[in-house]
């Protein structure tokens, strides 16, 4: 039964392809690998924030805070990281790369989905060899390792990561383009949007992670974290539908001008 894990795998670098090659005719692939760029630097800067300090940061907030109140202050510092890394990065890049801050709304489309197919293609690529390893070579693997990397046995775990992967790449696309489109009309609210937007989906995943922990987590329990990131991608994806059409609205008055 271990195989039939590797449809996670497979289905999260479909998920991570799939627009791509959806949008590649709009764009150049110079925006998606901008956007993947972005997200490696974000990530790397964040990683090293956290192992430095998320320790510390959260021991301090427990031990020196009542539990109802050191709870949502950890949760939300964490969500706070993203936010700040994240949208900081994406925002950083677009002031050093000439042809972002020139972008129309099919680049920064092209810079949104790069900076989530990335990481979707990364945790794809991740889950198809260690479920490789576990279903074909066991024997390579230490005992503690291989009970560490097993899949879980429920085959309905096998579309959560797919899942989770299609709303994360809208969810990226729609705080990236927020962040494009503030630069580019010097509205500085749709930055902030960006940042509370991502904020909130990571303070979520946060509150999971530090109240409950993913391996307590029940099959519903699993569903319903993942239902609550699907609304959050439809909350993106309706926002996308209004921030195209004042892109549009934006572009018809700069070139009147």
């Amino acid at each position: 039964m271990d195989q039939l894990f590797l449809l996670s795998g497979i289905g999260m670098i479909i998920v991570a392809l799939f627009p791509i090659l959806y949008w590649k005719k709009n764009t150049a692939y110079k925006y998606f690998s901008w956007g993947a760029l972005a997200w490696i630097i974000a990530v790397a800067l964040k990683f090293a924030w956290a192992v430095s300090l998320n320790a510390p940061i959260i021991n301090f907030l427990e031990n020196q805070l009542p539990v109802g109140l050191a709870g949502p202050l950890a949760w939300i510092y964490v969500g706070l990281l993203t936010g700040i890394f994240e949208c900081g990065i994406v925002l950083g890049l677009i002031y050093v790369v000439s042809s972002l801050r020139k972008a129309n709304w099919e680049d920064a489309v092209g810079y949104g989905i790069g900076f989530g197919a990335v990481e979707a293609l990364l945790l794809g690529l991740g889950s198809l060899i260690s479920v490789s390893l576990v279903a074909f070579f066991p024997e390579v693997l230490p005992q503690d390792v291989l009970e560490a990397i097993r899949p879980p046995e429920s085959l309905w775990h096998i579309p959560i990561p797919i899942v989770e992967r299609a709303a994360a790449i809208v969810i990226h696309l729609f705080s990236t383009i927020l962040i494009v489109y503030a630069f580019i009309t010097k509205m500085w609210k749709w930055f902030w949007l960006s940042f509370l937007y991502k904020t909130v989906v990571d303070a979520i995943a946060a509150y999971i992670h530090l109240a409950y922990g993913v391996d307590e987590l029940t099959m519903t329990g699993w569903w319903i974290l993942e239902l609550v990131f699907v609304f959050l991608a439809l909350v993106g994806l309706w926002g996308l539908m209004k921030i195209q059409r004042k892109w549009k609205e934006a572009e018809t008055s700069l070139s009147e001008e």
